[in-house]
């Protein structure tokens, strides 16, 4: 799967991520505030937004959970699922990722 991926500079090249080519940036279309990107799948439903958030006041462990559960009750969400969250830093830090979950096909993961 990753050899369909081609990678994606994310905020004026600060880090980068890898995407099927069918994953389209918003900016092109509307404004996305300067603390986001967007990306659509022009060939599924899927979205991927990227955004810069304030420090948690939770362990680093715990990050992840409590701003998906803060968008979540902020948006109103019916449901919620997060598949996977993990700990990424010193040797295992990667520049580039793959985002796009075999275990769920359709679905972005941040890793």
């Amino acid at each position: 799967m990753t050899s369909c991926l081609a990678p994606v500079h994310l905020f004026g090249g600060a880090f980068s991520c890898s995407l099927p080519p069918s994953f389209k940036d918003v900016s092109a279309i509307r404004e996305v505030p300067d603390h986001q990107e967007v990306f659509a799948d022009t060939a599924t439903d899927c979205s991927l937004m990227v955004e810069i958030l304030q420090p948690a006041p939770v362990p680093d462990a715990e990050a992840v959970g409590f701003h998906f559960e803060d968008l979540a009750s902020a948006n109103d969400a019916l449901e919620r699922r997060l598949f996977e969250q993990r700990v990424v830093g010193g040797a295992e830090r990667q520049t580039t990722a793959p985002l796009i979950s075999e275990e769920f096909p359709g679905c972005v993961c941040v890793s």
